[in-house]
């Protein structure tokens, strides 16, 4: 056993302490994001080592106030330490986007459907009212943003301690599918893709607005194409 310091309490590190159940998983998944398939073995020098980088890495818990940045994300409206609304670092993108299809909208609702029937109308409407809004949706609702050094995120789940990898720019264990967008400079729950025209990732919580918006667009626009060449 060797004698380490970590926050001026001093402890004893052994290959027993970290052969335990719990302390295997964060040695194995640590040493896997560090090392990746050249990881050595888990002898006494190597466990003292990871040791001391485990207990480095700054514990912390997050207090989400009301409003604040989180990378190039802006957290707009949080409730209950949830963020429900937030801002990604493409948002003027994404309101000259929004801007041209309610543009594009109305010239179609006035020079398309006008003299056709009330029915006609009445879900042409529907439909663009429903797509402005999915995609309003999709720009507003939160991707699945991890907040940095999120304290529920800083301890390894050990039935998943083979899907959660070590992020070094957010100080969390980032599960299954998460990962950390360089645009929006934080990780994403579930990220499939960052979008600019949307202002920011699509990712665990936006991602049926966005299917939904670009299903809704595409029926208006063979809607307007039909209604024009009749």
């Amino acid at each position: 056993p060797t004698q380490s310091t970590w926050g001026g309490r001093a402890e004893t590190v052994s290959m027993s302490s970290m052969s335990s159940q719990n302390g295997g998983v964060v040695l194995n998944a640590f040493m896997e994001s560090r090392f990746g398939a050249c990881a050595p073995e888990p002898n006494q020098q190597v466990v003292t080592i990871v040791a001391a980088e485990i207990r480095s890495i700054p514990q912390q818990t997050v207090e989400l106030p009301t409003t604040r940045w989180n990378g190039n994300m802006y957290f707009l409206f949080v409730y209950k330490g949830r963020c429900l609304i937030s801002l990604g670092p493409h948002w003027p993108l994404a309101c000259c986007f929004w801007m041209s299809v309610f543009v594009l909208g109305i010239a179609f609702i006035c020079l398309v459907i006008s003299g056709k029937s009330v029915a006609v109308q009445v879900a042409a409407i529907a439909i663009l009212t429903l797509g402005m809004l999915a995609l309003s949706s999709t720009m507003l609702v939160d991707p699945g943003v991890i907040p940095k050094g999120s304290q529920l995120f800083q301890t390894l789940p050990t039935e998943h301690s083979t899907s959660h990898t070590w992020c070094e720019k957010c100080h969390i264990f980032r599960p299954s599918k998460c990962v950390h967008c360089p645009e929006c400079d934080c990780c994403i729950e579930r990220y499939d893709h960052h979008c600019p025209w949307m202002g920011k990732c699509i990712g665990k919580r936006n991602i049926s607005f966005f299917y939904a918006t670009i299903i809704l667009i595409v029926v208006n626009a063979i809607l307007a194409a039909v209604l024009f060449i009749v």
